[in-house]
């Protein structure tokens, strides 16, 4: 699966039926977020992720994105079974972005 390029709406219908799906909410002005870009392009491609929906929404074009990310400082991610929110928080390496996706399919952190 690829990435693929989310809204504020569209995250707000965020499907029940997909079982899983992570977010990255994006800044291209940060130093982190574009280090992350390419890992989790990777990631989204990895078999063994067919079953996640991966969503990337820029917080600079969506104002609820853009209000979360301040809070919360970048990189941030936010992970959801069947449309409910399990976690979210900020990462800054390919390694944090898999321990959400570890936590996401209910599997041991990686070591």
């Amino acid at each position: 699966m690829t990435v693929i390029k989310a809204t504020d709406n569209y995250l707000r219908k965020l499907s029940f039926a997909d079982k899983y799906t992570i977010v990255k909410y994006d800044n291209e002005l940060c130093a982190f977020s574009r280090k992350l870009v390419e890992p989790y392009e990777k990631l989204s491609e990895d078999p063994e992720f067919q079953d996640v929906k991966f969503l990337c929404i820029h917080s600079n074009e969506n104002p609820v994105a853009r209000n979360e990310v301040e809070m919360k400082r970048m990189p941030f991610l936010s992970i959801y079974t069947q449309g409910i929110l399990v976690d979210c928080g900020c990462v800054k390496s390919e390694r944090g972005i898999l321990r959400f996706l570890s936590k996401l399919k209910g599997k041991e952190e990686p070591s």
